[in-house]
Formats: C-alpha cells, sequence, structure tokens
C-alpha cells in the first residue's frame, strides 16, 4: 500500500507539472505586462483553501486519499482560473501587439524544457538507487534539499524582473542592454555570497539540524565545493534565463538543456558506481557549465542583445575563476 500511495502522489505531480507547462506560456506574456500579481493571487488563496480543506477532511474521514483528491481537484480548478485570467489578456492586447508575439510559435518548446529540467532534477537520484547506493540517497538529498530551499527563495525571488525585461526588451534595446550588466554585476556578488555561505555552512547545518548529529551525513569538503559550484551556476545564470524568458526564446533554450540532460546522462552513469555523489556531481557540473551556459550566453548575446559572444563567455569565465580564488 505503500507503494500505491507513492506511486499515486507521483502521477498527481505529473498531472499537476504538465497541466501548468501546457499553458506556462501564457504566463510568460501576462508577465511581461506586468499583471503576473492576478496568478499570485490566485495561487495563495488556493493554496490556503486547500491547507484548510486537508485539515478539515483529514479529521473527518482520516484517509489519505482525502488528500490526494484535494491536491489534484485545487490543481486543475487553479490552472483553469490562470487559463481564463491570461486568454483575458491575450484578447485584450492582440490588436497592438504583432500575432507572432502573441501566439508564442515556440510555446510547445516550454513545455520541453520543463520535462528535461524535471528529468535532470531526478536523475542522480535514480542513479544512486540503480548502482545500489541506497544509504547515499538520504545523504544526497540532504545536500539537494538545502539548494531546492534556495532556489525556492532566491532564483523566485530574482525572477520577478521578468516582467520589467519584457518592456524594456520592447521600447529600449540600449537599456534592456545597460539593465542587463547591471543586473549581471548584482546576481554576481549574490552568487558569491550563497555559495561562499554554502561551502562553509553546508555540512554544519546538516549535521546539526538535518541528520541529529549522525556523522556520515557530512560529506568531504570536495563534495561540498562541487554542491557549491551548482549553487553558484543556478544563481549565476537567472539573468540569462530572465532575458531568454521575456524575449521568448524557449525553442533554441530548450536545445541546450536536452543536450545538457544527455551529457549528465551519460557521464554520471560512468562515474556513479566508481565514485559514487562525486560522479554525480562530476556529471551535473559539466552539463550544467559547458552545454547549457555556454547555449545561454549564445542566444542572450547575439540574438536578444546583439553583443558580442567571446566577450560574454569572457566574464562568465572570470566570475567563475573569481569563485574559484575567493574559496
Amino acid at each position: 500500500m505503500y507503494f500505491t500511495h507513492c506511486q499515486l502522489s507521483l502521477h498527481i505531480e505529473l498531472t499537476n507539472s504538465i497541466c501548468k507547462d501546457r499553458i506556462s506560456y501564457l504566463r510568460y506574456f501576462v508577465n511581461s505586462i506586468q499583471k503576473d500579481y492576478i496568478n499570485w493571487g490566485i495561487y495563495y488563496v488556493a493554496e490556503i483553501i486547500k491547507c484548510l480543506l486537508i485539515l478539515v477532511l483529514i479529521n473527518v474521514y482520516r484517509s489519505i486519499y482525502c488528500v490526494f483528491f484535494i491536491e489534484i481537484s485545487i490543481s486543475f480548478l487553479t490552472t483553469f482560473l490562470y487559463y481564463i485570467v491570461e486568454k483575458k489578456y491575450i484578447i485584450k492586447y492582440e490588436k497592438i501587439i504583432p500575432n507572432e508575439i502573441i501566439k508564442f510559435q515556440n510555446a510547445k518548446y516550454v513545455v520541453v524544457e520543463r520535462v528535461a529540467n524535471q528529468i535532470n532534477a531526478q536523475l542522480d537520484v535514480q542513479l544512486l538507487g540503480i548502482s545500489g547506493s541506497l544509504a547515499s540517497i538520504s545523504v544526497y538529498k540532504a545536500y539537494q534539499y538545502i539548494i531546492d530551499s534556495l532556489d525556492l527563495i532566491l532564483i523566485n525571488a530574482l525572477t520577478t524582473m521578468e516582467s520589467v525585461i519584457g518592456n524594456l526588451l520592447c521600447n529600449s534595446k540600449k537599456n534592456a542592454v545597460r539593465f542587463f550588466y547591471l543586473c549581471q554585476a548584482l546576481i554576481f556578488f549574490l552568487s558569491l555570497l550563497v555559495s561562499s555561505c554554502f561551502y562553509f555552512c553546508a555540512d554544519k547545518f546538516v549535521f546539526y539540524f538535518m541528520s541529529g548529529g549522525n556523522s556520515s551525513y557530512v560529506l568531504s569538503k570536495y563534495c561540498i565545493f562541487m554542491f557549491s559550484l551548482i549553487v553558484f551556476y543556478k544563481i549565476l545564470s537567472v539573468n540569462e534565463n530572465n532575458y531568454l524568458n521575456s524575449a521568448g526564446r524557449f525553442k533554441e533554450k530548450s536545445y541546450g538543456i536536452i543536450i545538457s540532460v544527455i551529457t549528465n546522462f551519460l557521464i554520471s552513469i560512468l562515474l556513479v558506481r566508481n565514485l559514487g555523489i562525486t560522479g554525480l556531481l562530476l556529471g551535473t557540473i559539466i552539463s550544467y557549465y559547458i552545454p547549457k551556459l555556454i547555449n545561454e550566453v549564445y542566444i542572450v548575446s547575439k540574438k536578444i542583445l546583439n553583443d558580442s559572444f567571446i566577450k560574454s563567455i569572457l566574464k562568465k569565465i572570470f566570475s567563475i575563476l573569481i569563485y574559484l580564488c575567493f574559496l
């Protein structure tokens, strides 16, 4: 029964993701006209209602299926409300904005991007399980939990600039370029600060607060350093992702993500048996920093900002070298 519950929960999560991803391209448009606060309002009201219903029904019926039913019902309802709101603004603006921008001809690649990111996120844990390193999964997930929490707080906060960027790209390319380099400097210092804090504090946090003083959860400084490189990339690449999403460059962006998933899989599957978590982290870092980052920098510099790709990639390399020297 436990596995049935897990499988059902997974199916609900996948269904939820597919529903939201299917209309996510509309959200990018609504965000660009600075109306995304309506979607956030729907989200928070739905979450409050969901929590209240779960508390009531779980006490009355005492069945986990009540939770599953509420989860999927609220998910479909909020997705439907998102669709209505976003379509309303699409209809309102379609007379003054070119048709190809409204329809986002390559919007299907948003789904490709999301699916590839989900595969990348779950790949390491699956490979650890296949290799027989079941004890390593809980250790890996402890550090991954910290990264996911930072991702949820910082990256979601930084992506709120997409609406501003969308307006700049439509109205003033010169100001868009200037704003890009301003954000790049700010995000670099933020990524440097957060990643270095992760490097120096993650093992202590896991030891005292997540493992109950179990020393087997404390990884070597080399592994923690590689985890910190992942944190550094995730924050550093936010600026490029904001511009890619605001410009609707979903198709080009998806190519880099697909190559990244393939690279991660091939390297990780070769190294996981002999190196364990270290091999997985090497695969993740290489797949992030080579195909994915280069693709993102190329599209933004050449196709959005009309800037020099060589100059842009050298700046990224210089940023990475500063972080390495800092540690």
